[in-house]
């Protein structure tokens, strides 16, 4: 189980560690892609 933590503003993770490039790339597309909704639940 990963544990990290993500900026909703411009999806670059602020704490925690993923090895894989791509799974890096995917998590911050789609944090910029729901930006709205992560920040009204925020």
């Amino acid at each position: 189980m990963l544990n990290i933590k993500v900026n909703a503003v411009d999806g670059n993770m602020i704490k925690g560690n993923i090895s894989s490039k791509t799974a890096k790339k995917l998590i911050q597309e789609w944090a910029l892609l729901h930006q709205e909704e992560l920040m009204q639940n925020w």
